[in-house]
């Protein structure tokens, strides 16, 4: 991804595969809960932030850091992450943490003072959520940024007939690019028009075949 930018002037490497698999809940990870402090010092103020929804600490999955943190500070996964537990302390699982959709590091004084800019409808999560696939918080974009690295790698992609681009659970904005357009199939494939009656779906080919004067009803049809 970082050599993204010069995908047009690199050469495809023959069976040099590589995929990106993005997994987009659309809300609903309370964070807070998800990596937790487990350091003793730092648990205590997590206890004491969170209250009532803060999770006992015998109770945790505690992470081994390869290199230690230089204050001290220890984590620790959700009780019910037991297997991303293990992918971390083998090495096969990484945490970014402290991002966010927020177009400048804001302060609470700043954002009641509104002295930086702020991102459009912040406390909106229909917004937040197009705003993590489009990677612009400042301003609306018809493109995702799955889509915009899959526009800059698409030279290399060696099999033209299959989009770079495929979503097993319908269209999202992440994958839109300007050049390549996502191909959205469900769990079990494509859709197609086996599954209706032969009468629905000779209903359905003399929708199409209906003569339109209009050159736009014409481009519709087909």
């Amino acid at each position: 991804m970082i050599n993204a930018a010069a995908a047009d002037k690199l050469q495809p490497a023959a069976g040099d595969y590589k995929a990106l698999v993005c997994l987009f809940l659309y809300g609903g990870n309370d964070a807070n809960n998800m990596v937790i402090p487990y350091d003793q010092t730092t648990y205590d103020k997590y206890s004491a932030a969170r209250g009532v929804l803060a999770l006992p600490r015998a109770t945790l999955q505690n992470l081994t850091l390869t290199t230690p943190d230089p204050l001290g500070r220890e984590y620790a996964f959700h009780p019910n992450c037991p297997e991303l537990k293990t992918l971390f302390n083998n090495g096969n699982l990484a945490i970014v943490a402290n991002v966010g959709s927020l177009i400048y590091p804001v302060t609470k004084a700043q954002y009641t003072a509104r002295s930086v800019p702020l991102p459009p409808q912040l406390f909106s999560h229909n917004d937040q959520q197009v705003q993590w696939q489009t990677s612009v918080p400042q301003d609306d974009t018809r493109t995702g940024w799955g889509g915009r690295c899959a526009d800059l790698l698409n030279s290399m992609n060696t099999n033209a007939s299959v989009s770079m681009s495929i979503s097993l659970s319908g269209i999202n904005k992440w994958e839109v690019g300007n050049v390549v357009n996502e191909y959205s199939v469900g769990t079990n494939g494509p859709t197609n028009l086996s599954g209706p009656a032969a009468a629905q779906i000779q209903a359905f080919d003399g929708l199409i075949a209906l003569p339109h004067a209009n050159l736009q009803e014409k481009s519709v049809r087909t």
